[in-house]
């Protein structure tokens, strides 16, 4: 999926330099605005089985919902395409469950802070005082962060944070206010590879064996849901 979402950014791009090129109206229409957005982000429950000696125990890593903010620096080039910078973080208590023989679940803090770039396409056009569906599609990269608190350093756990390749898709609706003002809604879904935290070389006791398989693997998608007001610079 990520590596369709790369091939889909990359023909956008050129589609809309293309178009932004071709027509010089459309040039003279661009438009930069400023989106503050809240809501709730979600993701996927992963699980793997780490083989500890002759023994198959499976390890799963289980993410709570938690809220969601950030902002976007949006531009529209012309009437139907534009194109964002997003920042976001949310707070996902993370579960860790089968670590090790004195806990069969390890519940530790959990912060995912995302950068994305978007290409957005309107099917219906960029109208002022009107409803505007839009598709979006992007690449950047998502900071997983677990905070090592004292049960968790008491077991063995000290987390890494980890840097994972992102790419997404989504939906949204924006609608102006008036000349300057707007709101806006969306749902996205972000892609990643499963972090795996720096597990197991430091989540495990010195006698397990040390070439266990990293856990887990896969993809991981987290699932966002937003509402928020943005501001346009030119009316």
């Amino acid at each position: 999926m990520l590596r369709w979402s790369c091939v889909s950014l990359i023909l956008a791009s050129h589609l809309v330099h293309s178009l932004s090129g071709q027509n010089s109206r459309a040039s003279e229409q661009r438009k930069w605005d400023l989106s503050l957005f809240i809501g709730t982000s979600f993701l996927s429950k992963q699980s793997t089985l780490l083989r500890k000696k002759d023994v198959s125990t499976p390890v799963s890593l289980g993410y709570k919902a938690g809220p969601s903010l950030g902002f976007q620096i949006g531009e529209n080039l012309g009437n139907k395409f534009g194109a964002e910078m997003q920042y976001g973080f949310s707070s996902q208590p993370m579960t860790i469950g089968n670590l090790n023989q004195e806990s069969s679940e390890l519940q530790v803090n959990h912060y995912v802070h995302r950068i994305m770039y978007n290409f957005l396409v309107y099917p219906l056009g960029w109208k002022r005082g009107k409803l505007s569906p839009y598709a979006l599609v992007g690449i950047g990269a998502s900071l997983f962060t677990g905070s090592n608190n004292s049960p968790a350093l008491s077991q063995g756990v000290g987390l890494k944070n980890c840097w994972k390749f992102a790419g997404a898709v989504g939906v949204g609706l924006k609608l102006f206010l008036n000349g300057r003002w707007g709101i806006r809604f969306d749902v996205r879904n972000q892609m990643t590879r499963i972090p795996d935290y720096g597990l197991p070389k430091t989540a495990f006791k010195p006698q397990v064996n040390p070439d266990l398989p990293k856990l887990p693997s896969g993809q991981l998608h987290n699932w966002q849901v937003h509402t928020g007001l943005f501001y346009n610079f030119e009316p």
